[in-house]
């Protein structure tokens, strides 16, 4: 599949929350989702994703960095960026949802959470 499609696959995965777009050259290179949990159905039916304890937080449910604009700061520009917008809307906690997926770069860690 040609990367421009599977970045519109991917960005269109993701079309229930609030979502940034971080472009170079009019040409998008990355993609985060993200809101307040209770507004995502998929999140609160998971018997594996349940909430730790009862405090609001907000999720990021979609974050993409086609490969070939990786390791260039995309991904820690967009982080940066849904954090403070988060921040401006009251959101006091985020949590994310890593997912490894096959291929070269399974098993390397972006961060840690604190959560």
């Amino acid at each position: 599949m040609p990367a421009a499609a599977r970045w519109r696959a991917a960005a269109g995965a993701c079309t229930t929350a609030k979502a940034a777009r971080s472009y170079r050259a009019a040409k998008p290179v990355g993609w985060i989702a993200l809101g307040p949990r209770e507004h995502f159905a998929k999140l609160q039916k998971s018997p594996v994703m349940k909430p730790v304890d009862a405090q609001p937080v907000w999720s990021i449910i979609c974050f993409v960095v086609p490969a070939e604009h990786r390791r260039q700061g995309v991904a820690a520009a967009l982080l940066r960026a849904a954090v403070a917008w988060a921040r401006r809307q009251g959101a006091t906690l985020l949590e994310a949802y890593p997912v490894d997926k096959p291929g070269p770069a399974a098993g390397r860690s972006l961060g840690k959470s604190s959560r």
